[in-house]
């Protein structure tokens, strides 16, 4: 979902910067992100700074998986280097990632003032848990990691596994030398990942994550040692709950798939009819799944042999006018729906994406009015679903034609009765998209759901390259009533 700031929608730039941040190129669907290879560039842009090091002076080879040695992260075995540091009687301080700026941001210098200090400069007492672990001990600070903040709360639930990643060998009392470790299930292993207990303040506050209880540290801790495995603080803005629960847990989310044929033709790896990883599955546990291994076309797949055998998902999602008015349908939110069927014509509504300014205005045109925010946003913004669906394309395959590359812009309107209608050249040549479908595809349809803030919003659907003819359906959700019309005619 696409949150639309309206201050850069309506922000002043001159005609060749808005050509530059407006440009699009059409999307590429051999190309994927590899999160594996993000979070290695993150580790040597913030943590793994000695290793960084030896890597780039080719003392260690880059491909050789120097990050990971013997279920240790950058080879740092834990009781080793407290024993070191509590014979040398100086606290440890950790050479991978230290102390200072790079380890919270990568992108960006530090916005504001912060001190890096210990708990016990925090704190009298500093523990590691209070009174044990519980959901509550778990409070957000500064950094947009609440979805981390909601795994660690469900972790608390199972002591078992939260003492996997939290281990009891440590605290501030015994052996204390300012080193910690916690454990992160990555990539079909376990990882002990080591920390010293510096932690970034403000005012003498925690600035990140933090207890109720300012004594208790695990949960400060504990997200020093996650931003570490990631390569910094910043690294853990936004993220999935579920993303980090497989890393708390190291339980392999199951997909549950069919062949169509219903035959024998399954899938013979990991999870797999009659596999060895169902052994470790209780019984009762594989008949509330369904599990009976006959050949019948169904299988089970792991999420990440998933994410590398599919490259494509479907998901349908019922239209107002499909659902009955029964019992089962009534208490279900509604979408408001509103549809228009559209032509693109070469040399009069074909202008091609927004790299063509000179032919863009010329496309179709529709203004939207959404006006109630949705009653369960607490920040007042409203949410719409476009979806842009090309017609005929199929048919139309046997003349050598295919399906055309597609997708919309959306612009923030703030006074329609001010300017004139339909929005001209001039409009577009000085006003910056609030929002824009998420690529430019030649798929049959293409959406994208947005939270705007309620007012006016104009829709240009349009072919990629100018002048292709094409029909089409373009359809508005939304969850409270809106106002939608064509502009062109």
């Amino acid at each position: 979902m696409t949150t639309i700031n309206l201050e850069e929608a309506i922000a002043e730039y001159g005609p060749e910067e808005l050509d530059e941040l407006e440009a699009i190129e059409p999307v590429n669907l051999d190309t994927a992100n590899s999160p594996f290879a993000n979070m290695l560039i993150n580790m040597l842009e913030g943590g793994g700074r000695s290793m960084r090091a030896k890597v780039q002076s080719g003392e260690i080879d880059p491909s050789a998986q120097p990050y990971f040695e013997n279920g240790k992260l950058y080879g740092q075995d834990f009781q080793a280097l407290r024993e070191e540091a509590v014979a040398s009687g100086e606290l440890f301080t950790d050479p991978e990632f230290p102390p200072d700026e790079k380890s919270l941001y990568f992108s960006e210098s530090a916005p504001y003032s912060f001190e890096w200090m210990r708990p016990k400069e925090l704190v009298d007492n500093p523990m590691l848990f209070e009174g044990g672990a519980s959901r509550f001990d778990i409070n957000q600070g500064e950094l947009g990691d609440c979805w981390l903040l909601a795994a660690l709360a469900n972790l608390t639930l199972n002591k078992k596994l939260l003492y996997r990643v939290v281990p009891l060998d440590q605290s501030f009392t015994e052996d204390y030398a300012g080193i910690f470790h916690f454990q992160f299930w990555q990539y079909g292993e376990w990882i002990d990942v080591v920390i010293d207990d510096f932690l970034p303040t403000r005012g003498g506050k925690l600035m990140f994550m933090h207890s109720a209880d300012e004594n208790e540290l695990w949960t400060a801790l504990v997200e020093k040692a996650y931003a570490k495995l990631h390569g910094s603080y910043e690294s853990l803005k936004g993220g999935s709950t579920g993303e980090a629960m497989v890393d708390f847990t190291g339980q392999i989310p199951l997909v549950r798939i069919r062949n169509p044929w219903g035959n024998e033709a399954e899938w013979n790896g990991a999870w797999s009819d009659g596999s060895p990883e169902w052994q470790y599955i209780p019984d009762d546990e594989k008949e509330i799944l369904g599990i009976n291994f006959e050949h019948d076309g169904e299988f089970w797949m792991s999420y990440k042999d998933f994410m590398k055998y599919f490259d494509q998902i479907e998901i349908c999602n019922l239209t107002p006018d499909s659902l009955e008015d029964s019992e089962a349908f009534c208490d279900r939110p509604r979408w408001e729906v509103t549809s228009w069927e559209g032509v693109w014509l070469p040399d009069k509504s074909a202008g091609g994406c927004r790299n063509n300014l000179g032919s863009f205005a010329s496309n179709p045109q529709y203004l939207v009015n959404v006006e109630d925010p949705d009653d369960s946003d607490d920040d007042d913004l409203c949410t719409i679903i476009i979806s842009l669906m090309q017609k005929g394309r199929r048919a139309l395959r046997d003349e050598g034609l295919d399906m055309l590359t597609i997708g919309f812009a959306l612009y923030y309107v703030k006074d329609p009765g001010a300017i004139s209608l339909p929005l001209d050249t001039d409009f577009f040549r000085y006003t910056r998209s609030a929002g824009r479908s998420k690529a430019f595809i030649n798929m049959r349809e293409v959406s994208q759901r947005f939270r705007v803030p309620p007012g006016a919003y104009a829709i240009v659907p349009s072919t990629f390259n100018p002048n292709e003819f094409g029909q089409f359906l373009l359809r508005v959700f939304s969850e409270k009533k809106s106002t939608c019309e064509s502009i062109n005619e």
